[in-house]
């Protein structure tokens, strides 16, 4: 199997700084109400990967930034990826481009692997993948393979060159294992503190690794940690999520 499919962890913490390299991030608690189950699939739009058009349905609550707000996440994916996506909450879209005050506190990255986008992915290959993938990130916290410093360089780098003072550090991530699996996809969750100007907050994240129309994607989902809640919210929205893809994307 060619291991170059597999991103490092660098691809998982690049977007946990989303909240502070989007616009300084807030010591408010976010008091996002939390989206219905119901509400996960919404309209749809397509998105080119490695030659095939991928519909995308938005995660719960969200909404995509559109073509001229997503460059300003590009600086989230890791070198090893390619930006498709970007989500957030409708009413942070409009505060763009200066970003909403206090950073994002929610939002969502589709990405894929620029050296692999346009590989074509057979069953096999998957569920090897998925296999291989689970014990990089599923397993105990002590078995999780984190690239610390290479995200915390590359992001530092990008913010750099674009100008920005801001400077993130990161903590290494708490694992939360596997959050779902099944034949087209498998999610997990992870805890991490990120640092910047002074200030720590706390993100949740939820990866999904998934296959449609025989590409591989990356679905991230973030929320800063405000509780419990934080945590189901991101377990229930990237299933959902990647429910809804896979559904959009019928083998």
């Amino acid at each position: 199997m060619q291991r170059h499919i597999f991103p490092a962890a660098v691809c998982l913490l690049m977007g946990f700084t989303g909240a502070t390299a989007i616009a300084q991030p807030s010591t408010q608690k976010d008091k996002t109400t939390l989206a219905a189950p119901e509400e996960a699939v919404q309209k749809n739009a397509t998105y080119r990967v490695g030659l095939k058009s991928i519909s995308v349905p938005p995660p719960s609550g969200l909404e995509e930034t559109g073509s001229d707000f997503r460059v300003l996440f590009e600086r989230l994916a890791p070198d090893s990826n390619r930006l498709v996506a970007a989500f957030v909450p409708e009413a942070d879209i409009a505060k763009f481009p200066t970003g909403p005050e206090g950073g994002l506190t929610r939002y969502a990255l589709l990405e894929t692997l620029r050296q692999d986008e346009f590989s074509e992915i057979d069953d096999t290959f998957f569920a090897q993948a998925k296999e291989l993938v689970a014990k990089q990130f599923g397993t105990t916290p002590d078995a999780a393979v984190w690239d610390i410093k290479t995200g915390q360089d590359e992001l530092n780098h990008k913010l750099k060159v674009q100008g920005s003072t801001a400077e993130v550090s990161l903590d290494k991530p708490v694992t939360l294992g596997v959050f779902f699996s099944k034949p087209e996809a498998i999610g997990f969750g992870a805890l991490m503190n990120v640092n910047s100007g002074g200030t720590t907050q706390k993100m949740v994240l939820g990866m999904s690794f998934l296959r449609a129309r025989n590409r591989i994607l990356y679905a991230f989902v973030y929320t800063r940690y405000t509780g419990d809640e934080s945590v189901a919210w991101v377990r229930t929205t990237s299933e959902q999520w990647t429910n809804a893809i896979l559904k959009a994307n019928p083998k």
